[in-house]
């Protein structure tokens, strides 16, 4: 049983790293969200950091205000690609994550399996479309 509950512990911590951090300041963000089975993923238009995936996590009334509105997009190969434009918090890199090789300890980073360097905390959603071309150029 003292080996189970340290190892119970490692697991659950593992589960909420926002929990640990603290919460960074809100902005608005555009870019390009990726989602469907098992994908969660956004690209800004600045840019993605150069060493890792952004996961995406939702604030709960951010999320349901957003279904209301959700649109239609075509999906490929079981994911949907939409243009958004959002207010969040980045989080990350992953604590003990190496940036320089763009490596995430096992279980130590954000979104599905951990594996992700980064997190983006939606707190709203200002715009959600289609992407079309030139959606970063302005």
């Amino acid at each position: 049983m003292r080996i189970a509950l340290p190892l119970l512990a490692a697991v659950f911590a593992g589960c909420s790293r926002s929990a640990t951090l603290p919460p960074p300041l809100p902005d608005e963000f555009r870019g390009h969200w990726s989602a469907g089975f098992e994908t969660s993923a956004f690209v800004p238009c600045a840019g993605a950091p150069p060493s890792g995936r952004i996961s995406v996590d939702w604030d709960q009334r951010a999320y349901a205000r957003a279904l209301e509105r959700w649109p239609r997009v075509p999906e490929r190969d079981g994911v949907a690609r939409y243009y958004v434009r959002w207010r969040g918090a980045l989080r990350g890199p992953a604590p003990g994550a190496d940036t320089a090789r763009g490596r995430v300890p096992l279980g130590a980073g954000y979104g599905h399996l951990a594996a992700s360097m980064y997190e983006f905390h939606v707190i709203d959603v200002l715009e959600m479309r289609a992407p079309r071309r030139g959606d970063c150029a302005r």
